[in-house]
């Protein structure tokens, strides 16, 4: 026995659940677009934070070989300034021994001064004798 589609869609109840079949198909379709719509932006979202995050750990990374190399600067600082600091003292040390050799031959110029003058009068003595 065959069914004849014709006459069994003008009865009301068989219309009335083609119409409801033909709407929730539609109604199917448009949230399986937009499932499909808003899966596509997660995923872009999720790729964008993906990047974002690896981007953070290079970030991350070349903080810490900053903060690695800012402390071996410091140090490099810190021994730089206490070599100054000997380094001005050596200075200091130099010119005070610098200055005492300079009085030291202040006074042996004075001592051949006076040597020399001693010995002019002794020449003079032996010469008049």
């Amino acid at each position: 026995m065959a069914i004849d589609v014709r006459s069994e869609l003008r009865r009301p109840v068989a219309f009335s659940f083609a119409v409801v079949a033909a709407v929730l198909l539609v109604w199917l379709l448009v949230v399986t677009a937009v499932h499909a719509k808003h899966r596509r932006a997660f995923e872009q979202q999720m790729s964008s934070l993906r990047t974002e995050q690896a981007n953070l750990q290079n970030e991350l990374a070349q903080q810490r070989l900053a903060t690695g190399t800012l402390s071996a600067l410091q140090a490099k600082i810190a021994t730089t300034e206490q070599q100054g600091r000997q380094a001005n003292q050596d200075i200091e040390q130099v010119q005070s021994r610098l200055a005492a050799l300079r009085q030291e031959q202040q006074a042996a110029e004075e001592k051949t001064g006076e040597a020399t003058k001693e010995q002019q009068a002794q020449t003079q003595r032996l010469n008049d004798l």
